[in-house]
């Protein structure tokens, strides 16, 4: 019995991990919608802007539709992705949780029911076999322990692949931030680096 607590308490601490580092990414996904809400701007984008040409073809990958290409159009888009990630903000806060609380509950009624076998007969003092309802509650719970032991053992496993790619991959993810800052909040820092980066490619290709 100790075991299936032990385990139920590392399941739970889990998916509290998992829960505060989703709520965390959702928080910072969060914020820079709202830096990108807060530029203003007007027009329809250059033809000759590949970047932003690039920009509107994810973003219509992401929706599944074809805007024309213009700066509010883009924001459009944004604050559509802004909409559905409250909606699945509202699903991690509200409907995971009560699949968390109902899973363990029904574990805890399982393991009520499992007590109440073993010490059905503790006033007796002639020693009984163990029952058919036993055997059966006991192989139902040998089974969901695998199916546990082999979800932690693949949120384990998913968080070492997460932080081994922070770890090996921390500029790239870096630049990545930044190039997303710098379209939304200084897009002429943003073109003279494109700028600067054209001229080295130009001059390694003469030299």
């Amino acid at each position: 019995m100790l075991g299936a607590y032990s385990l139920l308490k590392v399941i739970e601490s889990e998916l509290q991990a998992y829960l505060s580092a989703t709520k965390g990414r959702v928080g910072r996904c969060l914020a820079l919608i709202q830096a990108a809400s807060e530029v203003q701007e007007q027009g329809a984008v250059d033809d000759r802007d590949t970047f932003l040409h690039g920009v509107r073809d994810l973003l219509n990958a992401q929706a599944g539709l074809s805007t024309y290409v213009s700066a509010p159009g883009i924001v459009q888009q944004i604050s559509g992705l802004h909409s559905d990630l409250m909606a699945l903000q509202s699903d991690l806060e509200n409907s995971l949780p009560e699949d968390r609380n109902r899973c363990i509950n029904e574990l805890c009624t399982l393991i009520q029911s499992l007590q109440q076998l073993l010490f059905a007969s503790s006033t007796t003092a002639q020693p009984i076999l163990t029952p058919r309802p036993l055997m059966k509650e006991l192989d139902e719970m040998e089974k969901i322990n695998a199916k546990l032991s082999a979800a932690v053992e693949e949120v384990t496993l998913e968080h070492c692949k997460k932080n081994e790619i922070v770890k090996h991959h921390s500029q790239e993810v870096g630049l990545q931030r930044r190039v997303f800052v710098d379209f939304f909040c200084n897009p002429e820092r943003l073109r003279s680096q494109v700028r600067e980066l054209t001229a080295r490619v130009r001059a390694l290709q003469d030299s």
